[in-house]
């Protein structure tokens, strides 16, 4: 039985809409053996069981012995916790998905759980150029870090590969909170200077921290009551508070760290 489920919910085969025990709901259906299950309000399911036209609607969630969406395992907090650690911390998000990227180890101070992976283009080179806009054109500061939109043009091929738009990626753009928490740059980019030796050849590693996963954790609850929560188990390395940008530079070996966005 779903926790917190209350006695207004039933379960109901989707195969042929038995309504199953409460007390001791089975992992197959009790009438044909099926194994999908959809939960609704005990009046919708005697409605749809008693009149095939009437209109309701159905709540698909998994159940089973484990009820489980994807890989994750909604039942079990320490085991979907452990889980969701793995995959955030082996799969890199869609923001980066036309890069190359190979997990790596950089000595970098970060919060949460963090990936770090070294990126390079598709055609197989690890130099490029990062493109964005200084802080400092912006604001009267003398700080040396870029704001979004980001960019990396590799140098053998001069593709130019987008990595990051702070409206568009990040734990709060995932959650659909909309543009402007972020101040942005505009106009032509420039590219990032070593601050040694005024280089502009880099190799480029992105890391991405998670510092919770309380809203995962949240929605696994949710998810017997309100299964739309569920699309979050979609992509979960999507939702990174904080991004770790970091640029070797090919002619010194200056390692910059050139943003500092803070939560995204």
């Amino acid at each position: 039985m779903p926790r917190n489920r209350g006695k207004d919910l039933v379960l109901v085969c989707q195969e042929c809409n038995t309504i199953q025990p409460d007390d001791d709901p089975p992992p197959l259906c009790i009438n044909c053996d099926h194994h999908s299950f959809t939960v609704l309000y005990r009046y919708e399911a005697e409605a749809s069981t008693n009149d095939a036209d009437t209109s309701f609607v159905r709540r698909e969630v998994p159940t089973g012995n484990d009820r489980k969406y994807k890989q994750f395992d909604l039942d079990s907090e320490p085991e979907l916790y452990r889980q969701l650690k793995k995959r955030v911390t082996t799969t890199p998000p869609r923001c980066i998905s036309n890069l190359r990227a190979s997990i790596t180890s950089v000595d970098v101070q970060s919060n949460g759980d963090t990936a770090i992976y070294s990126v390079s283009c598709p055609c197989g080179s690890d130099h490029g150029v990062v493109l964005g806009h200084y802080l400092r054109d912006f604001s009267d500061t003398e700080e040396n870090c870029m704001l979004s939109p980001l960019a990396w043009r590799c140098v053998a091929c001069q593709k130019r590969l987008e990595f990051l738009d702070t409206d568009l990626h990040g734990y709060h753009a995932a959650n659909g909170f909309g543009p402007g928490r972020h101040a942005k740059g505009s106009g032509r980019r420039k590219q990032l200077r070593c601050p040694n030796c005024d280089g502009r050849r880099m190799k480029l590693f992105l890391g991405f921290s998670y510092w919770d996963f309380d809203i995962f954790l949240d929605a696994a609850e949710l998810g017997y009551d309100d299964p739309s929560s569920l699309h979050l188990f979609d992509n979960p390395e999507d939702y990174f508070h904080e991004i770790i940008t970091l640029a070797s530079c090919s002619n010194c070996s200056e390692l910059i760290r050139f943003t500092d966005f803070g939560k995204l």
